[in-house]
């Protein structure tokens, strides 16, 4: 074999070996991070928003005049996400308030929000 040959069938031989090795390393799957699990919504939100319009509408229902600020900025009953500003220190204001003056079926509605909301136990019953 003439040198020229030899050179050109060593340089092609090593272009295939690089290129298989690169499409080795192409195929591989890149890992993937993992996304935190979103919490599943709390079937009791809705119900809950009922029972404490009625109760806390007055100031936590940001299209009414008598909105408090202070209080819509724990939450308001008129956004579509109501809850999404809630924190675990704010459950014990609700309950109370409710507490002094819902029906004992409508403190069951937002005991269960708030069992579902803060402990993640969002059983039916």
């Amino acid at each position: 074999m003439r040198p020229a040959a030899v050179l050109a069938l060593a340089l092609l031989c090593g272009c295939a070996a690089v290129r298989e090795e690169s499409a080795a390393v192409a195929v591989a799957p890149a890992p993937v991070p993992s996304a935190p699990v979103a919490a599943a919504p709390n079937p009791w939100s809705e119900p809950a928003r009922k029972v404490l319009i009625e109760h806390c509408g007055a100031c936590h229902l940001g299209t009414l005049r008598t909105a408090n600020p202070r209080a819509l900025k724990i939450y308001d009953l008129s956004e579509a996400a109501w809850d999404a500003r809630l924190k675990p220190e704010n459950f014990p204001g609700i309950t109370r308030r409710v507490n002094r003056q819902a029906s004992e079926p409508q403190k069951a509605v937002v005991d269960k929000y708030v069992r579902c909301a803060r402990d993640r136990d969002c059983a039916p019953g």
